[in-house]
Parts: structure tokens; C-alpha cells; sequence
């Protein structure tokens, strides 16, 4: 499958040579080199402590870790952690200067007009060792994400208009993705094709790459486009009703609509809506409108609960030369499975009782997002082994006049190649998995008393004007419910 590779390594009169650098290069890195350290051992305290509904201490760890990785290539998923975990302990200014250097670094790798040196470096090392060598670039789930998190940042401070940019720019970033996305995969066949790999063939031939795509589809929302999120669809629909603007978040709920048809909530404020500008309510739409506005003397309930999916390593069996055959992959490892449990939201003085209700799950936006990139990710990983492969063959084959050096150098070569048969697992992983939400009018008293399984809050709500109100519940675990008010008129 990969001859070429090999054959080219065969050629070559200086391939003992580079191979004995690549061993040195191999020696020195296991001293300490953070390529050998994985992102989730070096996050496992702040998670904790994340979990355990310390958000400051979490903050403060990765703060600390943004500032000291600062130039390593790891700087990015670190300023994205640091953003999240401040928005979380209600930093929302310092939230927002952390994403916005998170923007820079991408915004500097999306728009580089040369290859650096030391790009140049990074991607050799990257392709005989691994692919942690890299800088982290984020993914097109993550920079989505961004914005919207920024978003929520200006919602806190008050700030609708400059929430609404945000939420533009994550439907332009979304736009972005399939763009770039597409070209991505056109470029990975391209090089697969020309070492004689075929990505669906290996999948066939390889049956751990066929469980994990199984596993990776019961996950995933395939009805989703491209990178596509409900909850900015959800979250843009009620910035734009903060405004009185009826006419955007009738849009907003039909796009809501279109990603997943299931969501009650999202149909009743689609016929409100709809009803309120004198639009046509779709005839599938069996659900009533809402007697109360949407746009004043409302309280909506937004419920952010569990943990997205992190990455963790699997050695995966695929049919390639080596004599190490296990292709070390970032799979998903999915978080907190009670992260479903609804909030119950009461009040004395209206008599009502509602409960939230699942607008975006993003288990399945990340293993849609992750099952759409898995052909490139198979790709380059299979590639990058046959290269360490390549190396140890002609080794051996040059060596061959000598048996006991051949079989020393095969010994070495295995380990080198066990050694940095890594998987690149880093991710974001300061981030709700599921959002939920509710709505009901602004209760006379002000009072509201939420409930979640054994864990209760009470609200008072102040008076304001127009009486629109967003209550943030972040509930990373079970027995976390964090409450943040943001008053908007």
C-alpha cells in the first residue's frame, strides 16, 4: 500500500543517518518535551475543580497554563479553557480579552502568507513522529463556539448589540467551515491517492476503525449541517427579541426548526412569532402560540449542563506495514450522562410551574463535527505512520549485511516508534454538554425557585422597565447549580 514510501526510503543514501537523528531527536524529547505529556493529565485538576463548581480555582489554573504555554503552540486550546472558565466565575471582561487572543492566534494561522521555518519544522516533525509537534489550530467546532461563548460574555455585561455581532460571526464561521472544510478533504484524497491509500477501503479492512465509526454515528446528529449548533440558532432568536425585532427571531426559530423538528419549545415560539408579524405558520406545526410576548415582562431560563465530549487516545489495528501496528487516535470519550436531567423552574406568585427542555446537545454537534473530519483524521494518521514505518524498513534492509546491528536497530526502532505513536487528544473542554431551556412571564413577586435534582435555588428577580430577563444555570455536575442573572432592559 505505502511501497512508494518505502522504496523512496530505500533510495536514499543518507536514510541510516536521518533515522539516527530521528532516534537522538526521539531521545531528547522523552526529557520532558510537552509533546509527551497528554492535554488531559495536564487539565485533570482543573476539571476537577471545574466540576466540583470551583470556578475560580479553574480559572486561575488555566490562566496560569495560558500564560506559561505562551509560545509553545498549545496557547490556543489554553486561552480557549481560560475563556470559558472565566465566563463560568463571571469574569465576563476578562472572558472576552481571552477570546479575543484566542482570535488572534487563529486569525495569524488562517491568514499566514508564508511558511515559516519553523512551520516548516513542525510539520517534519509532525510527520515522523507526532502529530502533538504541531501548534494547535482548534477545529471548526471550536472557533464556532468562540463567538458564541463571547456572545454570552456581552449578554452578561448587558451588551445585546454586541452579543448579535458575536452570534454573526459564528454563522459566518460556520459558513467558513464547510468552505475550508471542503477544501481540506479534496487535498487529503489528493495526497492519500498518490500513496496508494484509500480511506473507505481502510475503514472496511479494519475492524476497530469500523466500531468507532459505528459508535461515532449513534452519537451524532446527522441531521445537522455542516458545524451547525441549534443553540446559536436559539441564543441569536432571543438577542433579537430583547429588541422587540420579531421579524430576525421568527427566522432564527426556522432555522431552529429545520436542525431538529423535535424541540417543542422552539415550535410555540416559532407560532408566536409567526403570529406576532402576521407570517404563516407552517402546517406541521401543531403547537399553539404563546398568550404572553416574548420581547418584555419575561424571564427565559437557559440551563448549560454536563461536559462536551473530551478526546482520549485508543490504539486502533489498521492494515499498514508496520511492525508496530497499532495507529494511536483521538476518539471522544463522551461526558456526564445525567447531564439530561431538566431544571424545574416554580413560582408562588403566578402558580406556574415549567421545566427546560433540550435545545442542543452537544454531544451530537461534536460527534457530527468529528465524524465528518474522520477521513481526513484517518488520512493523516496512517500516513504519518507509514513514514515511521518507511524509516525502520530501510533501516533494517541497509543493515541486513550486519544481522545483529539489523536486529538491534529494529529493537530501537520499535521503541521509537511505540514512543511517539501518540494521539494528538487535545481539545476545549470547558464546555456545557447540553443546553437547555424555558421561559415563562415575569412572576409579580419576582420570586422564581428552581429545582434540579436534590439541589434547589431561590431567585428574586428585580423590576426593570421591560422586565426581560436571562437566567444562566451552569451545572457542570449533579451537584452544581451555579445562577447568574442578566438583566437586558
Amino acid at each position: 500500500m505505502f511501497q512508494i514510501i518505502i522504496n523512496e526510503r530505500l533510495n536514499s543514501k543518507h536514510c541510516v543517518f536521518q533515522f539516527i537523528v530521528l532516534l537522538v531527536c526521539a531521545t531528547l524529547a522523552g526529557g520532558g518535551c510537552s509533546t509527551f505529556i497528554s492535554a488531559r493529565s495536564q487539565k485533570a485538576t482543573m476539571m476537577r475543580d471545574y466540576e466540583s463548581g470551583d470556578f475560580k480555582e479553574a480559572e486561575t489554573i488555566a490562566a496560569g497554563f495560558a500564560k506559561k504555554r505562551s509560545g509553545t503552540g498549545d496557547e490556543l486550546m489554553w486561552m480557549y479553557e481560560e475563556g470559558s472558565a472565566k465566563f463560568a466565575a463571571g469574569d465576563y471582561k476578562g472572558s472576552i480579552k481571552a477570546f479575543e487572543k484566542a482570535e488572534r492566534i487563529i486569525y495569524d494561522y488562517e491568514h499566514r502568507a508564508t511558511v515559516s521555518a519553523r512551520d516548516g519544522l513542525a510539520e517534519t516533525a509532525a510527520f515522523f513522529t507526532t502529530p502533538n509537534a504541531l501548534p494547535y489550530k482548534g477545529n471548526y467546532y471550536e472557533k464556532i463556539l468562540l463567538n458564541t461563548f463571547k456572545g454570552l460574555d456581552y449578554m452578561a455585561l448587558g451588551d445585546m448589540s454586541g452579543a448579535r455581532v458575536e452570534l454573526r460571526r459564528a454563522y459566518e464561521r460556520q459558513k467558513e467551515a464547510e468552505r475550508r472544510y471542503a477544501k481540506e478533504i479534496r487535498e487529503a484524497r489528493d495526497k492519500s491517492a498518490s500513496r496508494g491509500f484509500n480511506v473507505e477501503q481502510a475503514i472496511k479492512d479494519s475492524a476497530d476503525l469500523q466500531e468507532m465509526e459505528k459508535n461515532i454515528k449513534a452519537a451524532s446528529n446527522q441531521k445537522l449541517a455542516d458545524f451547525a449548533n441549534p443553540f446559536v440558532s436559539y441564543f441569536s432568536a432571543i438577542c433579537y427579541l430583547s429588541e422587540g425585532n420579531y421579524n430576525e427571531a421568527c427566522v432564527d426559530f426556522r432555522r431552529l426548526r429545520a436542525m431538529d423538528a423535535t424541540i417543542k419549545l422552539a415550535a410555540s415560539d416559532y407560532a408566536t412569532c409567526a403570529k406576532k408579524i402576521g407570517a404563516t405558520v407552517p402546517k406541521d406545526i401543531k403547537a399553539q402560540p404563546f398568550d404572553y410576548p416574548l420581547d418584555k415582562n419575561i424571564v427565559y431560563v437557559i440551563l448549560a449542563s454536563g461536559l462536551s465530549p473530551a478526546l482520549k487516545e485508543k490504539k486502533i489495528q489498521i492494515p499498514v506495514p508496520v511492525l508496530y501496528t497499532g495507529v494511536a487516535f483521538p476518539v471522544p470519550e463522551f461526558q456526564n450522562s445525567t447531564s439530561n436531567t431538566p431544571l424545574i423552574i416554580e413560582t408562588n406568585a403566578n402558580s406556574q410551574t415549567v421545566e427546560t427542555e433540550r435545545i442542543s446537545d452537544m454531544n451530537a454537534v461534536f460527534g457530527e463535527a468529528y465524524r465528518k473530519a474522520l477521513p481526513l483524521t484517518i488520512t493523516r494518521m496512517v500516513i504519518s505512520a507509514a513514514a515511521r514505518d518507511a524509516g525502520t524498513v530501510a533501516l533494517a534492509v541497509t543493515m541486513r549485511k550486519n544481522p545483529a546491528l539489523a536486529i538491534g536497530s529494529m529493537l530501537a526502532a520499535s521503541a521509537y516508534k511505540y514512543a511517539f505513536n501518540r494521539a494528538d487528544v487535545r481539545s476545549w473542554q470547558i464546555v456545557p454538554g447540553i443546553f437547555q431551556a424555558a421561559q415563562l412571564p415575569y412572576p409579580s413577586d419576582g420570586m422564581l425557585k428552581l429545582r434540579r435534582g436534590a439541589v434547589t435555588k431561590t431567585i428574586n428577580l428585580p423590576k426593570s422597565n421591560q422586565n426581560f430577563f436571562i437566567i444562566y444555570v451552569n451545572a457542570p455536575s449533579d451537584s452544581v447549580m451555579d445562577c447568574k442573572i442578566f438583566t437586558v432592559k
